[in-house]
């Protein structure tokens, strides 16, 4: 995993992922980067060298060099002619309903062999020691920094869970996973990874499968937008790591390098 160099929290989280996409392409590919969003990750990956395609509903800041396109992935009529050495689904894949569609799209734009790079997380891994964890540290940061409110929902001076008005530590984090469960099922209907998964089986060969930390990126958003802040997402993410390699919390965060079956 990479350090934090002068980053900040977000700039961590996207110079990690671009990192990653980068061992697995070969010089020069063409890759499109699908629900790109910032086009942070799209920029890093055209600076090292490689042809890329920025995908999202609405894009940040356009960057010289790079093409953007303004679409639905499985919608826009823009990349009908297009084929791509790889496609990455960089925290995108479980939104992509229905999978199977999502996938033959996938197909569709790919070269003979082009791989699918997907970053993700099994949100259903997630159980009472992880929440055990989670939770209450992130209510500490929002507490702390007071930064905004994109993740008040894990914090129980927003989210209405606090671990002293439980009746016990046990009944917190019950509630925690519930309401865990609740935000990622009922209100965003994310896609279990297992599922994505075997979706995916049916059209490509999995080449690499690793488990990593993804739950330090809901935290990262409480942290301060600058380089000690960044500091701070860096050592979270290595503390996340630490702890699921001991079997203290779930391992949530995988990272999938697939290529298309011939």
């Amino acid at each position: 995993m990479i350090e934090s160099l002068k980053l900040t929290p977000f700039e961590f989280q996207q110079q990690s992922t671009s990192d990653f996409a980068a061992q697995h392409l070969k010089p020069k590919a063409a890759i499109l980067d699908v629900g790109a969003g910032s086009g942070q990750i799209a920029k890093n990956l055209y600076q090292k060298g490689f042809q890329v395609t920025a995908l999202d509903r609405k894009l940040g800041n356009e960057v010289k060099g790079l093409k953007f396109i303004e679409g639905d992935f499985l919608e826009t009529s823009e990349l009908k002619e297009e084929k791509f050495d790889a496609l990455l689904f960089s925290r995108v894949m479980h939104h992509l309903v229905p999978l199977r569609q999502t996938s033959a799209r996938a197909r569709s734009l790919l070269k003979e062999k082009g791989k699918i790079i997907i970053e993700d997380f099994s949100y259903e891994r997630v159980d009472e020691r992880t929440c055990a964890w989670l939770f209450p540290l992130a209510a500490l940061l929002y507490d702390r920094y007071q930064i905004n409110d994109r993740h008040a929902w894990l914090c129980s001076s927003r989210g209405g869970l606090s671990l002293f008005d439980a009746d016990s530590p046990e009944d917190y984090v019950r509630q925690a996973l519930e309401v865990w469960r609740r935000h990622h099922e009922e209100k965003h209907h994310i896609a279990p990874f297992e599922h994505i998964k075997s979706v995916l089986d049916d059209d490509y060969v999995v080449e690499m499968e690793a488990r990593v930390p993804y739950l330090f990126r809901y935290l990262c958003d409480l942290l301060p937008d600058t380089t000690d802040g960044g500091i701070e997402a860096a050592k979270l993410a290595h503390w996340e790591a630490a702890l699921a390699e001991s079997g203290a919390i779930a391992p949530v965060g995988v990272r999938i390098v697939a290529t298309l079956k011939s």
